[in-house]
């Protein structure tokens, strides 16, 4: 499965109708290519238990490494967000991927960028977020450094028809 397939995958779709061959990689997080992860639920969207379907297929990672997806779902401060691959052009936006770049490509899509930045539960930083159109773009710096690339972006999946 390759990005622009991954990014078709409606949400709530049970994870073996549409990854069959995905291998869990940390809890509840199943990798699908390299440096493309699914995110599941062991719940429908309906927040009802059904074991023969389960999980269901939430969200859609890309990471530039295996320490950065760890570092966001395990919510770890610890874990280097360590660079590695760079982000596919599908997800750039026709930039070159920095922070400033992407918030301008996102105003210029109407879509008011929202800034945010992610803590672990005890307020220590995680990562400076960029949001926009589906997309939420990680850096690893708590300022905004200009040029800075994102080492993960986390990718809303479509609904269900």
């Amino acid at each position: 499965m390759n990005l622009s397939e991954a990014m078709q995958i409606p949400a709530w779709s049970p994870l073996r109708s549409v990854a069959s061959e995905a291998k869990e990689v940390l809890p509840l997080i199943y990798e699908v290519q390299e440096n493309l992860f699914l995110r599941a639920q062991p719940y429908n969207e309906r927040f009802e238990q059904d074991a023969a379907a389960a999980p269901y297929v939430t969200l859609l990672y890309w990471a530039a490494s295996f320490s950065a997806l760890e570092r966001q779902v395990k919510g770890d401060e610890t874990i280097p967000a360590s660079p590695g691959a760079k982000v596919p052009s599908a997800l750039l936006l026709g930039t070159n991927g920095t922070y400033e770049e992407l918030k301008k490509a996102l105003s210029a899509r109407s879509a008011t960028p929202i800034e945010t930045a992610s803590y672990t539960n005890k307020g220590d930083f995680l990562f400076k977020e960029i949001s926009g159109n589906g997309l939420t773009y990680c850096f690893t710096s708590p300022d905004i450094v200009a040029e800075q690339t994102p080492c993960l972006v986390k990718i809303k999946l479509g609904r269900t028809a």
